[in-house]
């Protein structure tokens, strides 16, 4: 597949890429297209893509530069082929086929390929959506650079963030300290660093009030007795409103058992008043409706009539047999059937516990399968949409304690059982970005305020929906790119880079990481000032090479050798800072 090289490329810029070090990619789809991407482009690899789906290679693979990216159908032995010299170039392989077991084949393929001609072992990086079988492939590989990630894994926490309203990717810790993302600037934090402001410019440094700001959490020890207040009152909410939810449900189950129940007791009632006026007893004489009325009562309540009483004695006889023969039967019976149908409801997935402040996760797929299980380990209260009942992640789902709706959740019928006009979020989860659009815009016509997250495919399609959904009315929707996000876990995985965490900011994305400042490095001995004045990037925090940690370091702060400095950059932040600190990006020329 043939593309053009750059026409004022020259002969060094050509020798400078064959000096870079080599990938190879064996995958066509999206995911594969965007490592791809990012290797080329950002960390100036150059990159062997084998494909076999040329169609598929073909959305993405032009306009790459033929000294960086070069691809190739993959064929039966095409591993085995590769000589010598070239092995010994690769830096790393990434297997990015959707197959978790064809990945681990090719990856021992490759790992005795090169075991046997006694050569150096590339960094070998596996695709697994199966995490746990990733986990058992690693120990098989036996390497200690082998990953096994897995693309919904990759960007679960962005999702959790935002569904608990703070900017992706969550919690985040570096040197046992906690940094958190969110929309404002909270003055709580112990330090803040704004990552991006309103109209997506990244790292705009101290302005209050900017969208993203990174915070600094305050010892967690100083907040222990804050939390522990806060969490009984928020389980006593939650009791107070499942009372009510109850209660109502009740009310409605004894309303109709009662009209049934009434409605027999009238028959029979009706069916004895005659017997008893036509026929007299022995033992009683009856003179009126009302004298048989009154016996047949009492009867019911097996308590003997006293002829000789007052009406109005007479009527409380007649209360009191009720309530004892007739009225506590029929409540018990309702109470028994309220619970026996709520349960087999919830079995069902036809109803849920009464719950509020809770985030809704539709679909139950690898990824809202994982976002489910780490909302419910933050305790989160967790309803579930799945239109397959027998989907795996729906019995994985009610095993973490969330409550699981079976049915489409872009019917409203559906959204109002899980209780949307109380939900704190709701995070669709479908591959299909018309699958997840539908449930985002039914929800919101039942809720216009609430928050909510989409999951698509490509970066340009999230910057539309969210642009169109924010406009005017909802102001608290986010969407992001699983395969974006994705492949960013991938290329440093791939190249070895020390980022912490990866934090995704409307289109674009920011990157916290940390560099050693080298000897000769041009940091040595000049301020944070000197840095600032670069751009791209801000420096958060100094870890000293001698110990201890100065976090959000004034101007004047002098940086040595030895330092580590967390440095929150975009991505063209990262080879900035790289090259102040004399660090460069494994792998790359010096």
């Amino acid at each position: 597949m043939p593309r053009k090289r750059k026409p004022d490329q020259t002969s060094d810029e050509r020798s400078v890429a064959a000096a870079s070090p080599l990938v190879l990619v064996v995958g066509e789809d999206e995911l594969a297209g965007s490592l791809v991407r990012t290797l080329a482009l950002r960390y100036g690899y150059r990159v062997q893509v084998l494909y076999r789906n040329e169609a598929a290679v073909a959305r993405w693979s032009s306009g790459f530069d033929d000294d960086l990216v070069q691809v190739a159908p993959f064929q039966v032995g095409i591993l085995e082929g590769l000589s010598d010299s070239v092995l010994r170039r690769i830096h790393a392989v990434a297997f990015m086929d959707r197959d978790d077991l064809g990945n681990v084949q090719l990856a021992l393929e490759f790992r005795d390929l090169v075991t046997e001609r006694d050569l150096p072992h590339p960094r070998l990086v596996l695709r697994m959506d199966d995490e746990e079988f990733g986990t058992n492939a690693m120990e098989l590989l036996g390497e200690n650079d082998v990953f096994a990630i897995s693309e919904t894994g990759a960007v679960a926490a962005t999702f959790v963030a935002a569904a608990v309203q703070r900017a992706g990717p969550g919690d985040i810790g570096l040197w046992n300290r906690t940094l958190y993302l969110a929309d404002w600037w909270d003055t709580r934090a112990e330090a803040a660093w704004a990552v991006a402001g309103a109209d997506g410019t990244v790292l705009v440094s101290d302005a209050p009030g900017e969208d993203f700001v990174l915070h600094l959490a305050p010892d967690v020890r100083r907040r222990w007795l804050k939390a522990a207040l806060r969490s009984p009152l928020e389980d006593i909410g939650q009791v107070l409103h499942r009372m009510r939810r109850a209660l109502g449900s009740f009310r409605k189950t004894t309303a109709r058992l009662w009209w049934i129940s009434a409605a027999v007791l009238l028959t029979v009632m009706a069916t004895s008043l005659t017997v008893l006026l036509r026929d007299d007893s022995s033992a009683v004489h009856i003179d009126n409706p009302w004298e048989a009325f009154y016996v047949m009562v009492l009867l019911t309540g097996g308590t003997n009539p006293d002829m000789g009483a007052s009406r109005a004695i007479q009527s409380a006889h007649m209360m009191v047999a009720l309530t004892s023969s007739l009225l506590l039967p029929v409540f018990t019976a309702a109470i028994l059937q309220s619970v026996f149908d709520r349960r087999d409801a919830r079995l069902s997935g036809r109803t849920i516990q009464p719950v509020r402040g809770h985030v809704i996760v539709v679909g139950l797929g690898p990824l809202g399968h994982r976002v489910v299980i780490a909302l419910r380990e933050r305790r989160v209260p967790v309803v579930a949409i799945e239109r397959n009942a027998d989907a795996q992640g729906v019995a994985e789902a009610r095993a973490v304690g969330a409550e699981v709706l079976i049915g489409d959740a872009a019917d409203r019928r559906i959204l109002q059982s899980a209780e949307v006009r109380d939900a704190r979020s709701l995070v669709a989860t479908a591959s299909r970005e018309v699958d997840s659009l539908r449930v985002v815009l039914t929800a919101l016509e039942l809720n216009r305020a609430l928050p909510t997250v989409l999951r698509v495919s490509e970066t340009g399609i999230s910057r539309r929906i969210r642009e169109k959904l924010t406009r005017n009315i909802y102001q608290a929707h986010k969407s992001f790119s699983v395969t974006a996000v994705a492949a960013e876990r991938f290329a440093q995985a791939v190249t070895e880079a020390a980022i912490v965490e990866i934090i995704p900011v409307d289109d674009q994305l920011v990157f916290l990481l940390t560099v050693e400042v080298q000897p000769d490095s041009s940091l040595h001995e000049a301020s944070i000032s000197a840095v600032a004045q670069v751009g791209r990037m801000e420096v958060i925090a100094v870890r000293r090479s001698g110990g201890g940690v100065r976090w959000n370091p004034d101007p004047a702060f002098k940086i040595a050798a030895g330092d580590t400095l967390a440095v929150v950059a975009d991505s063209a932040g990262i080879r900035k800072v790289a090259e102040l600190a004399s660090t460069t990006i494994p792998g790359d020329p010096k």
